[in-house]
Formats: structure tokens, sequence, C-alpha cells
């Protein structure tokens, strides 16, 4: 496989091999890795925080029954150790490039060091949940779009889920000095061709990955950054995650700020040479904290700064964003199956039950009336849900995110393929769906916020609508749907005589 320092250096190994050169190493150029991973540990503790969990997607009945979960650039294992501790029965691989991996593990986890870029080493569909996070720094925007969402797709089983969690860059009311370290931090980004505002591109790339179910879910948390509320854990958990980060980053960009920084590469080729000739993570540690002490503790520049910083984002109220996105893994042709077998549960009982009570004629021809009109009903459901899924995820591709209007216009082609044929079939379906969008659009200004929602308004509407039925049915009989003429005809017509105790208890005719 190779040292991890020859795959951090190495930025072509041939054209179809995509190394992870920037892995960690824009934090490891200027910083030991014993601080740089107390900031990914931070950043797990506001996450949970933040969230009140470690995951947002819908996963935890499969997680508590046994799951297979890969976290991919695991770090140490905070998370993974903490989901094996929550859920047990469920098995937990976590996959890192640095060996940062605790020495003990519990029984349910696996570490693997292994560089993720160059493939994930896992047969395609063996996860249920694959999780990665804090990854912003460390890849490119070509890599994200063109591996790293693929990839995760390919290892996660069909209905399985995927999630990711990354900050944003840009914070809401930076001070002067905060901005003038963003702008000099985003600059170095570019030079390395990673895009600075990805987490804000994560749902429109994912979203056009191929099998990954629409809409994409999408979470985000506001944070306050002050240290002076006591009383909010959550602000003070991530006021010091911030100030660290920042120190990686003044570290990092020290030269391009004219810092007095001296150690910028001495650090980082040190820590290498530590890493190759001792792949464990204690000792690691350990290098990386004798490194630290060699350098003279911390630097006097930066610790001003970092305190400027601070104040800064207490005048200013600075707050930042945190995303969370997470969605399914589809199978178009699943699609297609679960809507010929919803189109059979429906439609079967249905013409079963309208057959055998109104219907005259053998029992045959009951019973060949229930299977042309269940084979209809299901292959229609099936058509129109594979052609509604087919468009979203072209108009999705084309366009490069999903869009207000492309759920109707795949509606709207759908709807004009499969249900234009006027059939008695599609009309029961097209009336049906019609009844529950009018209702729908009747209480979509009380669902906005535009209006108060009325009192009462559910009697007035079911005296109009009897009435008016009742009125068709009297007067102009032939305008109403079949099926409705005929259950009317029962009701109120063929209950106007009997003739024996048979057709009084069964049948009217």
């Amino acid at each position: 496989m190779g040292t991890i320092q020859s795959k951090l250096n190495n930025r072509s190994i041939n054209n179809k091999t995509l190394t992870n050169s920037n892995y960690r190493g824009l934090f490891l150029e200027s910083n030991n890795l014993a601080a740089v991973d107390e900031v990914i540990h931070l950043g797990h503790c506001v996450l949970r925080e933040g969230w009140n969990g470690n995951f947002s997607s819908p996963i935890k009945p499969r997680l508590t029954s046994g799951a297979k979960v890969l976290d991919v650039g695991c770090g140490s294992g905070a998370w993974i150790c903490e989901m094996s501790s929550d859920y047990p029965s469920s098995r937990y691989i976590g996959i890192d490039l640095l060996p940062l991996f605790p020495t003990t593990k519990p029984f349910n986890v696996q570490f693997i060091h292994h560089d993720f870029l160059n493939g994930l080493p896992f047969p395609d569909s063996t996860f249920d949940f694959v999780h990665i996070r804090f990854m912003i720094f460390d890849l490119t925007e070509t890599q994200w779009e063109q591996f790293m969402y693929s990839e995760l797709m390919r290892v996660c089983k069909i209905g399985g889920w995927i999630e990711i969690s990354d900050p944003e860059l840009k914070l809401i009311n930076e001070g002067p000095v905060t901005e003038r370290i963003n702008y000099s931090f985003r600059r170095k980004l570019q030079s390395r061709g990673i895009n600075p505002d990805v987490t804000l591109l994560h749902a429109q790339h994912f979203s056009s990955t191929p099998n990954i179910s629409s809409p994409v879910h999408h979470e985000h948390r506001e944070l306050t950054i002050s240290s002076k509320l006591s009383h909010d854990k959550l602000a003070q958990s991530f006021t010091t995650y911030m100030l660290e980060s920042y120190r990686c980053i003044l570290n990092s960009i020290g030269h391009e700020l004219k810092l007095n920084i001296n150690n910028s590469n001495v650090r980082r080729n040190s820590l290498m040479n530590s890493i190759k000739k001792n792949n464990n993570s204690e000792h690691i540690r350990r290098s990386s904290s004798i490194s630290s002490s060699k350098q003279g503790g911390k630097d006097a520049e930066i610790d001003k700064l970092l305190k400027t910083i601070e104040t800064e984002f207490e005048n200013y109220g600075t707050r930042a964003t945190i995303h969370r996105f997470y969605a399914t893994k589809t199978d178009q042709s699943f699609g297609f199956r679960n809507g010929a077998v919803y189109g059979a549960k429906v439609r079967f009982p249905h013409a079963l039950v309208m057959s055998f009570l109104f219907r005259s004629g053998s029992v045959e021809n009951k019973l060949k009336f229930v299977f042309d009109a269940t084979k209809t009903h299901s292959k229609n459901l099936a058509k129109f849900v594979t052609v509604y899924k087919t468009l979203m995820y072209l108009q999705r591709k084309i366009v490069g995110k999903e869009q207000n209007g492309h759920s109707f216009i795949a509606g709207l082609i759908g709807g004009y393929y499969v249900f234009g044929e006027n059939n008695n079939i599609n009309q029961q379906i097209v009336l049906y769906v019609f009844a529950r969008i009018m209702v729908g659009l009747a209480k979509l200004p009380v669902s906005r916020k535009v209006m108060e929602e009325p009192k009462h308004t559910f009697p007035i509407f079911a005296a109009v609508v009897w009435g008016f039925v009742m009125w068709l049915f009297r007067h102009d009989r032939d305008v109403l749907q079949p099926s409705l003429q005929a259950s009317m005809q029962y009701l109120y017509l063929d209950s106007d005589h009997w003739t024996s105790l048979k057709n009084f208890l069964w049948h009217n005719k």
C-alpha cells in the first residue's frame, strides 16, 4: 500500500487514481497531530450536543436490531466507539489514512488503516449506514464530485443511509481581524484545489448522484460563539472548538499573515517520519506532544491574535453554521416494483367487492374483471413511479440540483403519458388524487401561515359536497363517474322496493 508519507506527498500516481495529498495535510504542515486530533474530538462533541445525538438518519430501528456501519475518516474513533456502545447489536468499521485508532476498542468495532481515495476496500452494498464528517479541508471539489459521493453510494446497501456533516467556513457577523484570517485561509484552500464553500454544495452534488433518494434531507444548526454564556454548555464547547480550530488555522497560514512562525515543515516532516516508523496511535500522540514542547510553547503572536478573535466573537455577536445532509440509497427498479405492489394491494379488494356486489354475470367473468382491473392499476402505478423518478434524476443531473418546479414537470409528463388514456381505472385514480389535491390546496394558506385556520368549516364543506352530488344524481346522473352511479343506484333507487327476504338481506334485485 505504501507509506503514509509517500501517499501524502504523491499528488498523481496515474490518471485513474485519486490520491489523498490534502488529507489533514493543511493542518499537519504546521501543527502537531495531537492538537489536530483534539480539534476533531471537540468537533465531535459539538455535533453530538448540537443535534442531541450522533446521527439524524432514520436508521435507529436497524441499528437496534443489528446493522453494518462505516465511518469514513474516523480519526481516533470517538463517534464510532460511542455508537458501538449505544447500539451494541450492530457492527462498526472505521477507516482512516492516519492511524489514530485507540489501542483498545469495543468488541464490535474494527479499524482499518487505508487511503480511502484509492477506493473503499469493501464490496458493493456492504453497509446499512455510511457516515462521514469534517472533510471540507481535506478533499478537492473534484474528488467529492467524481469519486467520493459515488464511492459512499457504492458501498451502501439499497435502503441504507448516507450522512455527511460539515461546518460552513463563512461566519455570520465576522470582525475585521477574523475576516482577514478567513480570507487568507480561503485562498490557501483554493490554492490546493479545495473549494472552501463545498459544504453548501453537498446537497447539489449529493442529489445528482445516481440512486440517491429525492429530496436530500438537510438540517443545520446556527451556533453562537461566546465564552461568556456560562449557562450555555453548547456555546462554551463550541467556542473552545472554534478557538482551537483558529489556532491550527493560524499555524497553517502564519507565513501569509507574516507571523513569526518558524516551524512550518519541520514539525510535519518529523511527525510523518514518526508515523512511518511507528504505526501506533499512542506513540504518535507522544511524539506530537514532545515535538510541540520543543517549539518553546505557544507562539505569542498567535495567542494575541486568538485573544483578538475571541473579543471580536463577543463584540460582533459572531455565529457559525454546521450542516448535516442525509439520504437513502434507492433503486429505480424498486420504484417500479413498489408501484406494482401498491397498485395491486389497492385495486384487488376494491375490484373484488365491486364485482361480486354490483356486477351481474358468471363467476368466471367477475374474476376476469377483478384480474384486468388489478393488472391495469398495478401496471399504471409502476409505470408512473418509474417515469417520475427517472425524470427527477435527469432534471437534477442537467440543472445540477433539484429545483422547485422539477416535481411538477415530472408529474405533468408522467401523468399525461401514463394516465392520459380515458378508461374507468384511470378516471378513478385521477379523481381520487384530484379530490385530495383540492383539500390540500384549501389547507395550503393555513400551512404557510397566510391565514388563520377557519373554524367549523368541515360541516359546511360536507353539506355543500353532499348537496351537489345528490342534485347531480337526481337531475344529471350521466355526468357522474360510473362506479359512483352504481353505488348511488343501489343506495337510493334499488332500496325503494324489495320482493323477497333474499334480496332484502343480500341484494335489491
